[in-house]
């Protein structure tokens, strides 16, 4: 890995250079950060990051170009983007995670059954069995429907409220 690049003061807001020597433009707005993509050029990032700006400041926020004094003028000049929370760039990895493991599980398993047919045979003739096995039982138990419900009786006459119970009990004994 080649390394690390000193910090590179770009003279922009919301803008730094990246590992790949793209540009990167990025706006902390509530305790959230909005990543608005790499760009070409750091004017490039920057006219992205005040168009953020507009959008949630409006002529108050720190802006890096003065030449346009509203909202659809720098939606004018700025490359088009899309903002990315770090919330959806999450869910994305994990996503992204889950297929790349899940691809990987289905060569493997494909190597295997081509490696080892007679294991795979044995498998399915298992399920079959055990198919078979359920579906037997299943027709051996009556229907739910034909039986009526269980019912459960239980003896409410407790003598739990009698004060003197406990006196009773031991005079049983």
């Amino acid at each position: 890995m080649p390394p690390r690049p000193a910090a590179l003061s770009t003279g922009y807001h919301g803008v730094r250079l990246r590992l790949s020597g793209r540009w990167g433009a990025e706006i902390l707005r509530g305790g959230e950060r909005f990543w608005l993509g790499t760009f070409d050029s750091a004017e490039l990032a920057a006219r992205a990051y005040d168009v953020m700006v507009w959008r949630y400041d409006g002529a108050a926020g720190p802006r890096n170009f003065f030449d346009v004094d509203n909202l659809a003028a720098t939606e004018f000049v700025a490359p088009t983007f899309s903002v990315v929370t770090r919330a959806e760039e999450r869910t994305v990895h994990r996503e992204y995670m889950r297929m790349s493991i899940r691809n990987r599980d289905e060569a493997e398993m494909a190597t295997f059954c081509v490696a080892h047919p007679q294991h795979v045979a044995e498998e399915l003739e298992f399920y079959a069995q055990l198919a078979a096995q359920r579906a037997a039982a299943a027709a051996a138990r009556p229907s739910s429907s034909s039986a009526p419900p269980p019912t459960i009786v239980f003896d409410d006459s407790s003598d739990d409220d009698d004060p003197d119970w406990c006196d009773k009990m031991v005079a049983d004994l």
